[in-house]
């Protein structure tokens, strides 16, 4: 992903995070927001109960971990993103204490300065390879998923706020969708085809990344296209056997699903299957469960079980 549209992804991510709790009433700061399902192979000894405010205040300390890291490697941090040192209550209690006018603040300054951070990076540094949730990736790939979580916290705080069944879900911004599909499209190899129960065939994924246009209104990156060639075990956009499946949804569909909030997904988010239903079907059940993280170095194994997705 270019580093001028990954800028202008936590840019516009964070515009659009601070537009959906600007105008929030201070009763609406202590709504629950629902908890996504817990990654397969994760027992939660217990569901944590987190408020609009835990949320907001989990993102500025997430914002502050990034920010404070070691100035050699300022994003060593970012990997922290749903780790225990992420909620850490030693580290959410003084934004806690904060009035809702205060914590946006924070929040709007926060993110801020990680934009500055994010545009004053070399290019050549996005290619490094660091240590980050799910084992060593590209730095960029770091801050396409920092877009994603927050992406998600934004839902969780909307889904809260508006209650009721599941209603449609909004189109993110290009440049956040772009991120958005980046991140689990590169994580889908090694997280996500290992338990599709498939032995052979070919599944076409089709992304659009903005419901708005498409390729043939001259747009670049409206849609993705992605596949999964299970008998040859090859993954990826260069998949160019006819497939025997095509899916196709939206960006915000896939982040829901592989995210563990497929029950949020709306009824005007639609998963189309054209061609082997039972084939795209596969696929789609592995997609839908939540992809673990690693655990955070130095931490036992009971923060982990207790840490949501």
């Amino acid at each position: 992903m270019r580093k001028a549209l990954l800028s202008t992804a936590v840019a516009e991510q964070r515009q659009s995070l601070l537009r959906a709790v600007a105008t929030l009433p201070d009763d609406a700061w202590d709504v629950v927001c629902p908890n996504p399902a817990a990654a397969q192979g994760v027992v939660r000894l217990d569901e944590p109960v987190r408020t609009v405010r835990d949320l907001v205040a989990h993102v500025c300390v997430v914002d502050g971990l990034s920010l404070g890291a070691n100035p050699v490697r300022p994003w060593d941090a970012l990997w922290r993103l749903e780790m225990p040192s992420g909620w850490d209550r030693r580290r959410v209690m003084p934004f806690l204490d904060l009035s809702p006018s205060d914590l946006l603040g924070v929040l709007a300054r926060s993110g801020d300065r990680v934009v500055r951070m994010v545009s004053a990076t070399p290019p050549a540094m996005g290619r490094l390879p660091v240590t980050g949730p799910f084992g060593r990736q590209p730095l960029v790939q770091l801050v396409t998923q920092r877009v994603l979580h927050e992406w998600l916290h934004e839902r969780d705080v909307v889904d809260a706020i508006a209650g009721g069944p599941p209603r449609r879900v909004p189109s993110p911004q290009p440049a956040v969708a772009e991120a958005i599909v980046d991140v689990i499209l590169a994580m889908m190899p090694e997280q996500v085809l290992p338990r599709a129960d498939a032995d052979g065939g070919v599944v076409r994924l089709i992304i659009d990344i903005d419901s708005g246009a498409s390729n043939d209104d001259g747009v670049v990156g409206a849609r993705r296209v992605w596949a999964a060639d299970f008998a040859r075990r090859h993954y990826g956009p260069r998949v160019v056997v006819s497939p025997d499946a095509t899916v196709r949804m939206d960006a915000a569909t896939l982040a829901l699903l592989t995210n563990g909030r497929w029950d949020r997904v709306g009824w005007g988010n639609c998963v189309m299957i054209d061609g082997d239903e039972a084939l795209g079907k596969l696929l789609l059940d592995a997609i839908r469960r939540p992809i673990r993280s690693l655990p955070s170095p130095g931490l036992d194994d009971d923060r982990t079980v207790t840490t949501s997705p």
